[in-house]
């Protein structure tokens, strides 16, 4: 053992002898609120024991805290059952790791149990998010809360893939979660939304269009009707004829047939003709 820097040979009981986990003593604190830093859980742990280190976890809502000592972590953990933290009530208890490698856990198998690992991932880096403690950013492209965009704003911690920043907004202090990419360095451009390019009007379709199954005949093209210059056969000989040879040798002659629907009218018209 190390002991006043320098390196000492002892011989122990095994009952003088405790493993201590991996994770060293560790306690889990839970549920972490908004605006709870780890600061914040240090010093209240601080009263039962020199605490070692303290981390959030991804996703947020939990804070793993290691204690120097064994005595400390266990004052901690009977004192603090449940308590008020920043106004949210929070529990501590021993993490799942400390708890298997302490023979904490029910083991009803005969193979000692896997490693434990983590369900999570440590709280993200000042490098993995682009920001830094303290660092003064603009915010921009809110959609949800536009009322912040070009505000500016100070960065007071991370959570998770998120970026905590704080700023005042009606003569308050307020702590929000932002995106990274909802922020940028003071002096630096914002990032911009690209341009959505305006709508093109919409055009009514023609009457006739290219391919729709039908044809548009030029205005040029339209034959006027005109006498064919056939000779016109004789009242005996056209009350013989049905109606549709009627209709077609009145058009053929350029006699108007407006208004005519049934056979005595179009023979009507073709007696006045074959007056002529």
């Amino acid at each position: 053992v190390g002991y006043q820097c320098e390196t000492k040979t002892l011989s122990l009981l095994e009952s003088n002898l405790q493993p201590k986990p991996s994770c060293g003593w560790e306690l889990v604190i839970a549920p972490i609120g908004l605006g709870i830093k780890e600061t914040d859980v240090s010093q209240a742990l601080t009263p039962h024991g020199r605490v070692r280190h303290v981390k959030m976890t991804n996703p947020p809502g939990v804070c793993l805290v290691e204690m120097a000592l064994k005595e400390g972590a266990e004052a901690a953990f009977n004192n603090l059952r449940r308590f008020e933290l920043k106004g949210t009530q929070v529990s501590v208890d021993w993490s799942t790791m400390a708890k298997t490698e302490m023979g904490m856990c029910n083991k009803r198998q005969e193979k000692p149990p896997a490693p434990a690992t983590r369900s999570f991932k440590e709280n993200p880096t000042e490098e993995s998010l682009g920001f830094r403690l303290g660092q003064v950013v603009l915010i921009s492209n809110l959609k949800g809360a536009p009322q912040f965009n070009g505000s500016t704003a100070c960065v007071v911690g991370f959570r998770s893939d998120r970026v905590e920043v704080e700023l005042e907004a009606d003569g308050a202090k307020k702590t929000l979660a932002l995106k990274p990419e909802n922020l940028s360095a003071k002096d630096a451009a914002p990032p911009t939304e690209p341009e959505e390019k305006p709508a093109e009007p919409r055009k009514r379709r023609a009457k006739w269009e290219e391919n729709s199954g039908g044809f548009v005949v030029p205005q040029e093209a339209r034959k006027a009707p005109s006498d064919s210059g056939a000779p016109f056969p004789p009242v005996a000989e056209l009350e013989q004829m049905p109606m549709k040879e009627l209709k077609a040798l009145l058009k053929d002659h350029g006699v108007d047939t407006t208004g005519c629907l049934e056979k005595a009218e179009f023979l009507q018209k073709a007696k006045e003709r074959a007056k002529l």
